[in-house]
């Protein structure tokens, strides 16, 4: 995860420098209007576990239930308002996805047993987020972003550990209650890649769907 974190973080922090310079130049001359922001949404994930199967061993499989858990995403940003209605963010998003519990009935070739898993998550998006101002109070947006998770399982006393790639796609719409407070309410697609590896000789893919609600500060 460290090699993933020393990538993903000098490039999230180049892209936001990098559009915050090109911006600035031209903010008095195109009608942009620049606002460093930072904000956290909180929800509920619900989340699918999905087994992977591979031909060398046809004769296991599992069943995995569904879940949901509660999910935490602060995020800070910079974005871009032009004088048209449209802009765009560009924005570091970190998530937590708290513990939680999956019942997996496993069949071995001669008979069937239950485990019980227990899955967490944590990691960080960077966002490209495009959004509409229809006016001083609504502007709905659609994002989207890619970047690492860390993943941790835990079953019959075995740990597990994978980093992996997530990535995330998200709608919603800021609520605006004056020009630098507001709410932000929205939907969210999230694959957080493979949480087991190991254990079942397989692999066991997690990824959600969230509904979320948070508040943004803007400068």
């Amino acid at each position: 995860m460290n090699r993933i974190c020393v990538k993903l973080v000098p490039c999230a922090v180049a892209v936001s420098l990098l559009a915050c310079a090109s911006a600035q130049a031209a903010d008095e001359g195109s009608g942009f209007r620049i606002r460093p922001y930072i904000g956290a949404t909180a929800g509920v994930s619900f989340t699918d576990m999905n087994y992977i199967h591979h031909s060398h061993h046809r004769d296991h499989y599992h069943d995995v239930d569904d879940g949901s858990a509660f999910v935490v995403n602060p995020h800070a940003g910079v974005e871009f308002a032009h004088s048209s209605g449209f802009g765009f963010k560009v924005e570091a998003e970190g998530f937590f996805l708290d513990n939680e519990d999956y019942a997996i009935d496993v069949w071995n070739g001669e008979r069937y047993y239950r485990d019980s898993m227990t899955v967490k998550s944590s990691g960080m998006f960077v966002n490209v987020i495009g959004n509409y101002r229809i006016n001083d109070i609504v502007a709905p947006y659609v994002g989207t972003g890619m970047g690492f998770a860390k993943n941790k399982s835990s079953v019959n006393g075995y740990t597990e550990h994978n980093s992996e790639f997530a990535f995330n796609v998200k709608t919603g719409t800021e609520l605006m209650v004056t020009d630098n407070f507001g709410f932000d309410v929205g939907v969210r697609y999230v694959d957080y890649g493979d949480v087991s590896k190991h254990y079942f000789y397989e692999k066991l893919e997690l990824d959600s769907f969230d509904i979320y609600a948070g508040l943004n500060l803007k400068f």
